[in-house]
C-alpha cells in the first residue's frame, strides 16, 4: 500500500496534540484561574484549527483502507472512531 501524503501531516498533528496534552498535564495541577483559562483557550484553538480537520482527514485517509483488512482492521477502525467521538464530546 502506497503511503498517503496526508499521513505526514497527521503524524505531525499527533505530535502537537501530545505536546499540548503533556503541557496540560504538567501545568494544570498548579495553575491559577488565569493560567487555567489560557490552557483552555490554547486547547480550544488547537481543536478548531488542527484537530477537527485532522479527524476528518484521518477518517478519509485511513478508515476506508483499514476496515477491509479483516477483524484487526475493523477493530482498529472502531477504536479510531470511538476515540474521535470521545475527543469531540470532551471539547463540546
Amino acid at each position: 500500500m502506497a503511503r498517503d501524503q496526508r499521513l505526514g501531516r497527521l503524524s505531525r498533528e499527533h505530535h502537537h496534540a501530545l505536546v499540548l496534552a503533556l503541557r496540560i498535564q504538567r501545568e494544570l495541577p498548579t495553575a491559577d484561574a488565569r493560567a487555567t483559562t489560557a490552557l483552555i483557550a490554547d486547547a480550544s484553538r488547537f481543536w478548531t484549527a488542527a484537530l477537527q480537520p485532522h479527524i476528518e482527514a484521518e477518517n478519509e485517509a485511513l478508515l476506508g483502507r483499514i476496515a477491509p483488512l479483516g477483524d484487526a482492521g475493523l477493530a482498529f477502525a472502531g477504536r479510531l472512531q470511538r476515540e474521535h467521538r470521545e475527543l469531540d464530546e470532551a471539547m463540546a
